[in-house]
């Protein structure tokens, strides 16, 4: 049974331009060398200039960094965990989409005890997918979350946020890590 080991061969004193695999046995003879196949996603062999690295994904991650009580507005996540798209801006809690595609966005929304109300996923201003919490049951004193998960088909430059809905447009949002877990917001285009 041959025990095989990468290394550079040397013939006649001078490397030669191509690459080789060596093959040794267990006594350590060299077998007949075969040539490494250079291609474009193996990142060991081949020259650099040749090497393609993967697209980098547009992904982006925001949560609340504290808990926040919210009235009928855009709900501004101020935690950025990750944005390599650099679409978020967290001054405005609006995601401007960096390149055309499909998109998927997700948010999860804590919501206090006895507490109830609507967010909403707005495109350019208009309703594309909700959530709603109701925690008002009174004998049931307890947090209660909601998440929801929305695929788009986007244009480069589109804004898109969370904001409170129209039914109940007001409520307090949890976001305590350590303890409760975090509201977040997240979105990332398919490739």
């Amino acid at each position: 049974m041959l025990g095989c080991r990468r290394k550079r061969t040397v013939f006649q004193g001078r490397p030669r331009k191509r690459r080789f695999i060596a093959q040794e046995n267990v006594a350590g003879a060299l077998v007949r060398p075969k040539p490494i196949r250079t291609c474009s996603n193996n990142p060991y062999f081949g020259s650099p200039q040749r090497l393609r690295f993967p697209k980098q994904t547009i992904a982006f991650h925001v949560a609340l960094s504290t808990s926040k009580d919210v009235h009928d507005s855009t709900i501004v996540y101020d935690q950025v965990k990750l944005d390599t798209g650099h679409g978020y801006n967290q001054g405005d809690g609006i995601y401007i989409v960096p390149e055309a595609g499909t998109y998927v966005f997700t948010w999860t929304s804590i919501c206090n005890v006895y507490d109830v109300f609507q967010t909403v996923l707005a495109v350019d201003g208009a309703q594309r997918g909700s959530s709603f919490k109701d925690a008002r049951d009174r004998n049931v004193a307890e947090l209660q979350q909601t998440t929801a998960v929305v695929i788009l088909v986007l244009n480069q430059g589109d804004h898109v946020f969370i904001r409170m809905g129209n039914v109940y447009d007001h409520g307090t949002f949890i976001s305590l890590p350590m303890t409760y877990g975090e509201s977040t917001f997240s979105g990332w285009k398919l490739d």
